[in-house]
């Protein structure tokens, strides 16, 4: 079987979690059990149908507790559990041979009882149960995720128990059990440990509460597991990412904040939450697939000759001019960046007096809006310039939010020769603000002014996680005013990932692509290079490969086309030329 294969059976979750209703649950379960059936021996399939049941069945109680906002199983359903954890054990341990899917659905089971009932199941004994599967099974990539969720809730039980060696040698172990992963892992466990400590409910402080000396203590109770979760995950993300440099560097932000704030529970509770959310809008902007689109630039007839331009000493003559990102602050609209700043509610972090600060964002700004009227005459030399639609192939495909890097991610040193550095970047769509709503402080996107939006549920997903990303830093001013201050210092780094993806509703028609990069401003930056121009020279930087063009609009008013086609075509033959189709007065 291979990777791909495995990896489209083993994601259970995804299918007998869904929220869906029940006729379309028993279909995608009915599935699912056939994909899995004929990797198990012919004579075993009845048991393997009936072990099968009871993982659903125990899916389904913790569905059902999930949604009740019940801590704690009934009376009936203990007994349920008690006679699912029998009957479980002795089918698996007659059919140890009969194929994988026995130990991936054992392993779950196992998993889905002890999150069901923490307080009976002796969790020491059902990690080393489940190390026993882990270790005899040839298919790891199947069992993995239980067998983490297993010892997750182990390393939880020992830092309880001040267990300080035992706890240190359980995070060992999951960090050895994900390295040892048949495909890269790294990241979704570290997406899968914050998204685990974010499902915490924050604990508000409530003076009432203290008065009530049960529920202070329940209130203590739930502040040391919450504590306890917060250390374990922080310091299986710094084992994890400490694996090589390059992972160290994708996750260096969060890395410094989790570090900065490791004495401080519900700071990193916050970070924890505002990067998940940032990295579900990075993800829900992206373009997954380019070649759905048609976009393009519009520039001055004069930057199109400079990709044109030919040396005289070529061998064979080619396109090899590079498209430019420009520095975020030319741009012409004067609330670029501060959007995200007014809609959750941040204090204005504008410098007193008349300093003015620069920024080490650059951007490319693409367009859908082809050959439009508005676009001509804003960005297109007032009619007299061109349009260039791009290729696709230049820009990364995105099947997963793993796919996401930040814009800040920079390769030590010593990795770059192995890899180009952001050879195939990504491709975001703008998220457009209702602006009546913004000047209520209200958060609205609508279909309207979102056109690109329409598909796959963006719009709700991206509104739920600005909504939530509100809701969080509300509990920032129960910190201490000087955590309080660092706290959304370091928020305002993460908000920088989509600092230049909202734009106000008053430009929705431009149809908004970007392709954006961050550079710091150093007198020895290798990759900023200076156009010098009046009034003020402009910072600016080059895409790795030559710009790919497809087609060449010539603008309503660009003088002689023709005197320009013999060259295009010379070097690229495949790349269509036509006149604009408006009409410009």
């Amino acid at each position: 079987m291979t990777n791909k294969e495995k990896r489209k059976i083993m994601n259970m979750d995804e299918i007998i979690c869904s929220e869906q209703e029940s006729s379309t649950r028993a279909k995608n379960r009915e599935e699912y059990s056939n994909n899995l059936k004929p990797y198990v021996r012919e004579d075993a399939q009845n048991d393997f149908m009936e072990m099968l049941k009871i993982a659903y069945d125990i899916e389904d109680l913790k569905y059902k507790m999930n949604m009740m906002g019940d801590e704690h199983p009934t009376e009936s359903d203990l007994i349920m559990l008690d006679n699912y954890s029998k009957q479980s054990k002795e089918i698996y341990f007659r059919n140890t041979d009969s194929g994988w899917p026995f130990d991936f659905i054992y392993m779950y089971i196992i998993d889905g009882i002890q999150v069901c009932d923490l307080e009976k199941v002796n969790i020491d004994e059902v990690a080393e149960q489940a190390g026993e599967i882990y270790e005899k099974t040839d298919n790891k990539i199947a069992v993995v995720e239980s067998y983490i969720d297993i010892l997750f809730f182990l390393s939880l039980a020992q830092k309880d128990r001040n267990e300080t060696d035992k706890l240190e040698a359980t995070i060992d172990k999951m960090k050895k059990v994900i390295e040892s992963s048949a495909y890269d892992r790294i990241k979704f466990f570290v997406k899968w440990i914050i998204e685990y400590v974010c499902d915490y409910e924050y604990f508000e402080y409530d003076e009432q509460m203290e008065s009530d000396e049960k529920e202070k203590l329940q209130r203590e109770s739930n502040q040391k597991e919450f504590n306890n979760v917060v250390y374990v995950a922080c310091e299986l993300i710094f084992k994890l990412v400490d694996i090589n440099p390059s992972e160290r560097a994708e996750y260096e932000l969060l890395i410094k904040s989790l570090e900065k704030f490791k004495l401080y529970p519900e700071a990193i509770f916050i970070i924890m939450n505002i990067y998940q959310c940032v990295e579900e809008i990075k993800y829900q902007l992206a373009v997954k697939d380019v070649s759905k689109y048609k976009f393009g630039h519009y520039t001055r007839g004069s930057v199109l000759q400079i990709f044109l331009k030919q040396e005289d000493s070529k061998a064979s003559y080619e396109i090899s001019g590079r498209t430019r990102l420009y520095n975020v602050r030319y741009m012409n609209d004067p609330e670029e960046g501060k959007i995200i700043d007014k809609i959750l509610g941040l204090r204005d972090n504008n410098n007193p007096g008349d300093k003015v600060e620069s920024s080490p964002w650059f951007l490319m700004s693409l367009t859908t809006a082809l050959d439009e009227l508005t676009m001509w005459s804003q960005y297109g030399e007032n009619a007299e310039g061109v349009c260039i639609e791009l290729k696709p192939d230049s820009f990364s495909k995105v099947n997963s939010i793993i796919d996401i890097k930040p814009f800040r991610y920079q390769l030590p040193s010593s990795e770059k020769t192995k890899t180009m550095l952001n050879a195939k970047e990504c491709l975001y769509r703008i998220c457009y603000l209702d602006y009546e709503a913004l000047k209520k402080g209200e958060i609205v996107i609508s279909e309207l002014h979102n056109e690109l939006l329409k598909d796959d549920d963006v719009i709700n997903r991206v509104t739920n996680s600005l909504v939530q990303m509100k809701e969080i830093l509300a509990f920032s001013y129960q910190l201490n005013h000087q955590i309080e201050e660092e706290l959304l210092y370091d928020v305002n780094k993460l908000l920088e990932e989509i600092r230049y993806l909202f734009k106000s509703s008053g430009y929705y028609y431009e149809k908004e692509i970007r392709l954006l990069k961050y550079s710091e401003l150093k007198p020895d930056s290798d990759e900023i290079k200076v156009h010098s121009m009046s009034p003020a020279a402009k910072l600016y930087i080059e895409r790795e490969s030559p710009i790919q063009i497809n087609k060449i609009i010539f603008g309503p008013k660009f003088k002689e086309p023709e005197n320009v086609t013999p060259l295009v075509h010379l070097l690229d033959n495949e790349i269509i030329c036509v006149r604009s189709s408006q009409k410009f007065k």
